[in-house]
């Protein structure tokens, strides 16, 4: 990794730093939804965990297959102010209301999918973060491009040593095509190339049919909004 901030990975701290805010100060979520005890449990996040370390993989190889074949990123022409992205279902879409404060676009998880698929010519499977109530840590993974650069990031539970701590039980794992330390951003390729990200991300479920139930039921969701 770097030792370079980007602008880019300025506004997305700030921006999570304020989600961090909403989170604790509204843990049922905006929306005042219930709690899924379960889903607090630690069984439940590490499997978690690794979940959404295989997602981070997942999500980067699909980026980086659409640049091999466009020779360009996801949205990256319209990417002259911050375009956010949250990959995330209908119901954890209810709890990415708050926007950033400074000039940005949005675009739909659905976009950016049928972006992929147009590219790439076949459909693409689609995976969420595994928990569906955003107790102390957002629901949504997040895609950002500007001016060139994008990142694409995880939320994570448990503590890594190639993650970095933003929060209490909070810890975010990106990659990057320009990686900054201070933003957490890594290169893909050093990052799935360490043996503790491949330990972590290969570790055996405990519940592996339930995450597999869970998955095959929002692979296409945001189609269904």
């Amino acid at each position: 990794m770097t030792n370079r901030r980007t602008p880019l990975s300025r506004h997305v701290a700030a921006f999570v730093a304020a989600c961090l805010v909403l989170i604790t100060l509204f843990p049922g979520g905006i929306l005042a939804a219930p709690p899924v005890p379960d889903e607090q449990s630690e069984a439940f996040q590490i499997d978690a965990d690794t979940v959404r370390l295989r997602h981070l993989r997942y999500y980067s190889d699909l980026i980086e297959e659409y640049h091999a074949t466009t020779g360009a990123y996801p949205f990256v022409d319209e990417a002259d102010i911050p375009i956010y992205v949250y990959v995330a279902t209908p119901e954890q879409q209810k709890y990415t209301g708050m926007n950033p404060p400074h000039a940005h676009r949005n675009k739909s998880f659905r976009e950016l999918v049928l972006l992929l698929e147009q590219a790439l010519e076949r459909g693409v499977a689609e995976h969420y973060d595994p928990q569906q109530v955003p107790l102390n840590k957002p629901v949504w993974y997040l895609y950002t491009v500007h001016q060139g650069t994008w990142s694409f990031a995880v939320y994570l539970r448990n503590p890594f040593s190639f993650a970095d701590n933003i929060g209490l039980n909070l810890y975010k794992v990106a990659v990057s095509n320009s990686p900054a330390e201070e933003n957490g951003a890594w290169d893909s390729r050093a990052l799935f190339s360490r043996k503790d990200f491949e330990l972590a991300e290969q570790r055996k479920l405990s519940q592996p049919r339930f995450f597999a139930e869970l998955e095959a039921g929002t692979l296409h969701g945001s189609k269904e909004q």
